[in-house]
């Protein structure tokens, strides 16, 4: 298609394995790469021992100190001005004054439609902007297009650099648009956006200067800041983790060696997926390492199949945001099939095959890749599927003389030759949501067994391992020592579902029987039981993060969960931009705040263990 993939290697998956971890260029500008920040922060060095011996559960009314410094900067800039009512009153006034002078400039392009309108999102759309220039951006945010902006940031459009005559760059503009949401795009698009909020133009002011303090522009930029008081204290999950790794973390780190292990699940959501991705982002920038090139094993549901095999083929975080917000515009806006739910499968299989290419799962090597999906058999019979992209070894290559038992070989404990595995099928059979995509070959959703797939994850870690030790006659324990960490990764739950709800209801309930009986009868007989059933089974949290967080705990393994969590859980099929961009915000306060100790946590033990491992493959070598 014709302006897709700009950024070398993006539309092709052999590229992709290269191991260039650097194949989209930065935006326009002479920023040096330590200048580079995003919307989640890097934070200083110092390890894992650093963070706990400092780290204290927040409390209702903690503020956090943000340990990136840009952040931390914007922090103090935003501080400054609650500290001296003096400087207030000059900074307010100024600002009003020269907003009063600054005028939006005239617009003098040849197509000023095509970027003050919404423009029709279909295959050629992208094709019409890559000649986007610094004006349109400029007109697009006079006119609050969001939609341009989300395409500058897909097409690389965004430039840093540039200065009007008076000095102002984009963010002076968006801060006299006063447009609470496009002030959000740009701090979640533009990687730069945040050190242009505090650049001074030729009058000396920057255009945080602008923005009024009492302004719904003001608040959006506390939140960002991580300026902002916690409104309860801090979720009695986080804390529990944190607090085992926190029990766990030092005698871990010291069985740490050269075949220690990094897991990582992704579950299934939509387009929701881009919630994944916000917090992978997060991570990376918190570390010193690059996260995903550090994974070792890797399992996806649904959404989480199409981000698991990507990275698994080399692609960038950056590169899979780009990615979804192409598959959003390009599939979830394209013609219905027909008056029921189904949304295009042929021009969604046919961006899979350019994203993912056509080569089978035994192609993919830099990873352990897994992928769950279900398959329909009959009307009484859907059974869990699991496509793996790896087989066992064959055990008599090592010649092991002291082995008598017979092996245990691929067919016998079902592995199935990744050869024949098409990639893009496989991710399709696992991306088949009900009433969004009809079924593929027999199979549907993933998501409807294993939409959080940390569980199989570690199973599949598990029994491969000790099939392997059984095989070479080695010590099965061997698979746990070699366990360094699991990470799961959500794409948003509802707050509020608890046990403690559930049992409350069941008192209630109880004292008369027979009327609970009654209204649970007729409430079954009022919804489809599929429904009933589909929203039984396609759980993230809950019962299965309680059962692989128990699993790694009881064995001494750090065990990360990170979950936006909605009051209103967001559809998987959002269409709009302001939607996208009202999602991704919400997972970047998450991530600021309630998620803030637990990603640094994480982040930190992840640097430890990379470098305890590399120390590990060094001394081998030596």
């Amino acid at each position: 298609m014709d302006g897709v993939g700009e950024g070398v290697g993006f539309g092709d998956p052999k590229k992709r394995q290269s191991g260039d971890k650097n194949l989209i260029n930065e935006e326009g500008g002479n920023y040096s790469d330590t200048d580079s920040c995003s919307s989640s922060g890097v934070t200083t060095s110092g390890g894992i021992e650093i963070f706990f011996n400092e780290y204290k559960a927040p409390k209702k009314g903690t503020v956090i100190d943000h340990a990136d410094r840009t952040v931390s900067y914007l922090q103090k800039k935003i501080r400054s001005r609650t500290t001296s009512p003096v400087e207030e009153d000059e900074r307010g006034k100024r600002g009003d004054e020269y907003k009063k002078k600054l005028n939006f400039p005239k617009y003098t392009g040849e197509n000023p439609v095509k970027y003050k309108s919404i423009p029709t999102i279909n295959s050629t759309t992208e094709s019409k902007y890559v000649d986007m220039t610094d004006e349109d951006i400029i007109y697009a945010i006079n006119n609050s297009n969001y939609t341009v902006i989300s395409l500058a940031f897909v097409l690389e459009k965004f430039n840093a650099n540039y200065r009007d005559d008076e000095g102002n760059n984009y963010m002076h503009y968006v801060a006299l648009k006063g447009d609470p949401r496009l002030l959000k795009a740009f701090l979640l698009y533009m990687e730069k956006a945040i050190m242009l909020l505090t650049e001074e133009n030729n009058v000396e002011l920057n255009p945080l200067d602008m923005i009024s303090q009492d302004s719904e522009m003001f608040k959006v930029i506390q939140e960002f800041s991580a300026d902002i008081e916690f409104e309860e204290d801090v979720v009695s999950d986080n804390r529990f983790r944190v607090e085992m790794t926190k029990k766990i973390y030092a005698d871990k780190l010291k069985r740490i060696n050269k075949d220690s292990k990094i897991l990582m699940a992704l579950d299934g959501g939509g387009i929701r997926g881009l919630c994944t991705i916000q917090i992978l982002e997060a991570i990376d920038k918190r570390m010193t390492h690059q996260l995903i090139e550090n994974i070792d094993w890797i399992a996806g549901t649904s959404t989480g199949s199409i981000l698991s095999t990507f990275f698994s083929q080399g692609g960038t975080i950056r590169d899979a945001k780009k990615l979804y917000i192409k598959l959003k515009n390009c599939i979830f806006t394209a013609q219905m099939i027909s008056s029921k739910e189904h949304y295009n499968a042929t021009t969604y299989e046919s961006y899979l095959k350019e994203y993912l290419g056509t080569g089978t799962l035994a192609d993919i090597t830099s990873k352990k890749l897994i992928i769950g999906t279900s398959r329909y058999y009959n009307k009484a019979k859907i059974r869990p599927v699991i496509f793996r992209n790896f087989t066992l070894n064959d055990g008599s290559k090592n010649n092991n003389k002291f082995r008598t038992e017979k092996l245990y070989d691929n067919e016998e404990m079902a592995y199935e030759d990744p050869k024949t595995a098409e990639t893009f099928k496989v991710v399709r059979a696992s991306s088949a949501a009900p009433t969004y995509f009809s079924s593929f070959c027999n199979y549907v959703d993933g998501g409807f067994f294993y939409n959080n797939p940390s569980e199989i994850l570690l199973a599949e870690y598990f029994r491969y391992h000790h099939i392997q030790a059984l095989n070479k006659g080695e010590d099965v324990s061997k698979a746990t020592d070699n366990l360094a960490c699991l990470i799961s990764l959500g794409t948003g739950g509802l707050l509020n579902d608890t046990q403690a709800d559930h049992t409350e209801e069941l008192i209630r309930s109880s004292s008369d029987f027979y009327n609970a009986a009654k209204n649970v009868f007729s409430y079954m007989n009022g919804i489809k039981i599929a429904e009933a059933l589909l929203n039984s089974t396609t759980l993230s949290d809950g019962d299965p993060v309680l059962k692989t967080s128990s699993w790694c705990f009881s064995l001494g393994v750090p065990f990360f969960r990170i979950q936006p969590m909605y009051p209103d859980l967001p559809k998987l099929d959002l269409l709009k931009d302001d939607q996208i961009i009202d999602l991704m915000w919400h997972t970047e306060v998450l991530i600021k705040s309630i998620g803030y100790h637990e990603l640094e946590a994480l982040a930190k033990y992840l640097d430890d263990v990379i470098d305890a491992r590399n120390n590990a493959r060094l001394t081998k070598n030596l």
